[in-house]
């Protein structure tokens, strides 16, 4: 027994290190506008950054297991797989990311499948009417239809069995996880309430909460369970109540991920907001994270119907400044984003909508974009290209601009509604996409 036990221990031993060992990652960013490349663990840690040169060329070798990461440039991510030994190269341009992003060398098979994946994923759920405007049961045949889409593309490239076996665990995840954010997602996107039946969550009621393995591998396992768990804190009514559905939370990686998504529920709905505020302040350990949620909860009650709005002197497109003062006695629709922000594009369309149904009213639509002054071009280029209406303005300091510390804007999309006389109607606007929108600004305008 003793030497099968000697045994055992040395092929576990040897297991974990087939599975961990040096990577190196290469690569070359055309028009770099930051000076960092960086790998993160999927809840986002930082594991090692790499400078990027003059010449947008930047080098990293480090040590991981294998399995999912983030690979962060400025505000654009992406997940990637490696494995021990791997040579990745990666290229694209920065202007445009998303399309020009590719890899080469050992282990670029399985990563550009990534890239694809997120690409499919993203032009499969772009129109938010089809996708998502629907019956619960079209909606889960959405889902199905997504997942067997990129079933069928893995099968189709030449991959390892570890990370085939990886992936379709995290694409079963993915489904999961949609499953359980369609209501919030159904909120988000069209500014509607919908009433589930207790059957559509049926394929949740079997999953395991306290597989700690996937919980660091996994991405899409990781925000199932935080999700799950906020969501059940969420429904709580009262601080003591909210405090003990956390503590029902036995893993300390999961709690200490879940609390620090309370400062992201600091939000519109004030009562609950201090609920959060007080379950912050009792458990964490940590002055700036208090203080910074004291500094949130302080935005929730900056600006209130009725006030006049703060002003703001940015320029155009065409360099000329533009002040909020300049359309007083018009009723004001204003978009804060910027060109990083996925959520944010996703909203373009439906700005344009609205934009070409109130066309020649006494309406203006002003979008204001918190990019970094480093990527103005980005923005000036996607404004051009787009050919995006209204009047386009960038901020003078991104999210530390005066106007938008007045409102207290640190997360984006965000949308404002100024009335004729220059007073704020609603500092927290329903989104284009929401068909009430439309209908409100018709009434305003009346």
């Amino acid at each position: 027994m003793k030497y099968i036990i000697i045994l055992l221990a040395l092929l576990l031993s040897t297991l974990t290190f087939a599975n961990s060992g040096t990577i190196e990652i290469s690569g070359f960013i055309k028009n770099s506008t930051f000076d960092t490349v960086s790998i993160k663990s999927i809840s986002n840690a930082t594991i090692e950054s790499a400078e990027v040169d003059p010449k947008g060329n930047f080098n990293l070798k480090l040590s991981l297991e294998k399995g999912f990461y983030l690979l962060k440039y400025g505000r654009e991510s992406v997940y990637i797989y490696v494995y021990p030994n791997d040579k990745l190269e990666i290229s694209f341009d920065a202007k445009i990311f998303n399309k020009t992003l590719y890899f080469s060398g050992d282990g670029a098979q399985r990563n550009n499948y990534l890239v694809h994946k997120a690409q499919l994923m993203e032009k499969m759920t772009e129109d938010i009417n089809s996708f998502y405007d629907v019956s619960e049961t079209k909606y889960l045949e959405n889902l199905l239809g997504v997942k067997e889409r990129l079933q069928k593309e893995l099968k189709q490239i030449d991959v390892e069995p570890y990370f085939m076996e990886d992936e379709e665990k995290s694409l079963q995840y993915n489904y999961l996880l949609s499953i359980q954010n369609f209501k919030t997602s159904y909120t988000y996107y069209l500014g509607k309430e919908i009433e589930l039946s207790n059957n559509f969550y049926s394929e949740l009621k079997g999953v395991d909460l306290r597989n700690m393995q996937d919980y660091k591998w996994q991405p899409y396992y990781y925000y199932l369970v935080n999700s799950i768990w906020s969501k059940r804190i969420n429904k709580e009514v009262g601080f003591k109540n909210m405090s003990t559905k956390l503590l029902e939370i036995k893993e300390e990686e999961v709690i200490n991920s879940v609390f620090n998504g309370f400062y992201s529920q600091i939000t519109r709905d004030k009562a609950k907001a201090k609920d959060y505020f007080k379950l912050i302040k009792k458990y964490s350990t940590s002055k700036e994270y208090i203080a910074a949620a004291k500094k949130q909860m302080e935005s929730l009650f900056l600006i209130s119907k009725g006030d006049v709005s703060p002003s703001f002197t940015y320029k155009d497109i065409k360099k000329k400044e533009v002040s909020l003062s300049d359309f007083k006695g018009k009723l004001i629709y204003m978009d804060v984003w910027a060109t990083w922000c996925a959520p944010c594009k996703k909203q373009i369309p439906y700005l344009q909508k609205l934009e070409e149904y109130f066309d020649g009213q006494d309406i203006v639509f002003i979008s204001i974009s918190v990019d970094k002054i480093k990527a103005y071009e980005n923005w000036e280029n996607m404004v051009r290209e787009q050919e995006l209406g209204g009047i386009q303005l960038f901020a003078d300091n991104s999210f530390d601009s005066p106007f938008m510390k007045a409102y207290g804007i640190n997360s984006i999309p965000r949308f404002i509604i100024v009335d004729k006389d220059g007073n704020v109607y609603d500092d927290k606007a329903p989104s284009p996409s929401f068909e009430k929108t439309k209908v409100l600004l018709e009434q305003l305008l009346k």
